[in-house]
């Protein structure tokens, strides 16, 4: 977590402590629209964007039932889930046009994914799982060109605008840079707003859905589009300083989602009704670091508790099998741009 410090007014050369002592209230400079973050990035600039993301979970509790008697371990086995992606592209800015990006070549450079699931095993001993995943995206360029008249980019392959769409495309986002973090208007250094919680999921995936997936990846669209539709909460940013030409903007927030499953696995029995709910809790703190001079982000950390609870229940006939999984644990989202 990362303490806000409070700041003086570098205007003026009285101190605080003589201002508080006559009675004087120093007032924050002002920014005017041009002063405000946003994005003025010159053409032809070429940015590199580097971003990792980290979620480790741990179980804390479990309780099992059968035909609703409790039937749980004396102790909880010791259950670990840890997933770690890694996203690096190059953006070229061939045409911008007061703060919108009206043609970007963006060349995907490193595009993967590492799961790892640790548990009891059926000897007793800790097995392990490791899930790698990446996307075909990889070593290839792509171009967005802003369509005017249908408000929206419109995505080739860099190298041959006439080659057909790829499904690769979908899903693609012009976006990277969190310009929907920055105040839309003008705005004092403490000035504050709010964002809705769906806008964790453009956090957590910046340029939109980059298809890394590993080979044995089921229903994984599913969760995702779950995981996103249901996200509520807020989102709170502060103007938190201007100083060297980069500017602060602190963030905090509480987010929510849920994601429900529902089918047996293949081969089990036809009468056999299974499903799962996953509950999420996400408690975060951030800051995003703006570079005034050069116009796009220059870093982003974003961290925070994670409580995930997971209930599983198996019917079949009359009888009924619950298991709720307690898992506590963190989330980590870093962003560099050179």
């Amino acid at each position: 977590m990362w303490p806000v410090a409070a700041q003086d007014d570098p205007t003026h050369a009285l101190d605080m402590r003589n201002a508080l002592q006559l009675g004087v209230l120093l007032p924050l400079p002002f920014l005017t629209l041009a002063e405000v973050p946003s994005l003025t990035v010159e053409e032809g600039t070429k940015v590199t964007k580097t971003y990792g993301q980290t979620l480790l979970l741990e179980i804390e509790s479990l309780t099992i039932t059968f035909n609703g008697e409790d039937q749980s371990p004396g102790e909880s086995p010791e259950v670990t889930i840890k997933d770690e992606q890694s996203v690096v592209f190059v953006d070229e800015y061939v045409k911008v046009d007061e703060g919108r990006v009206l043609e970007l070549v963006r060349t995907f450079e490193s595009l993967s994914s590492v799961g790892t699931q640790s548990g009891p095993g059926p000897d007793g001993e800790v097995a392990e799982d490791v899930r790698e995943g990446e996307s075909e995206l990889t070593d290839t360029s792509v171009r967005f060109r802003w369509d005017g008249d249908e408000e929206e980019y419109v995505v080739t392959w860099a190298d041959d605008d006439d080659a057909d769409p790829s499904e690769l495309f979908d899903g693609l986002e012009v976006e990277a840079d969190y310009l929907y973090l920055l105040p839309e208007s003008d705005a004092e250094v403490g000035d504050t707003w709010e964002l809705g919680g769906e806008v964790f999921d453009l956090i957590t995936s910046p340029g939109g859905e980059l298809g890394i997936e590993s080979d044995d990846q089921n229903d994984g669209d599913e969760f995702s589009d779950q995981f996103a539709d249901n996200l509520d909460g807020s989102i709170e940013l502060e103007l938190s300083s201007i100083e060297d030409g980069i500017a602060t903007i602190k963030i905090t927030g509480e987010v929510t989602t849920l994601v429900e499953q529902d089918g047996a696995p293949e081969g089990a029995p036809p009468e056999l009704e299974v499903s799962q709910t996953y509950d999420f809790n996400f408690d975060l703190e951030g800051e995003l670091l703006w570079d005034m001079g050069g116009g796009h982000a220059k870093s982003f950390k974003m961290a925070g508790d994670v409580q995930m609870d997971l209930t599983q229940n198996q019917a079949a006939g009359d009888n009924e099998f619950t298991i709720e999984q307690g898992f506590v644990g963190t989330i980590v989202v870093t962003s560099e741009y050179e």
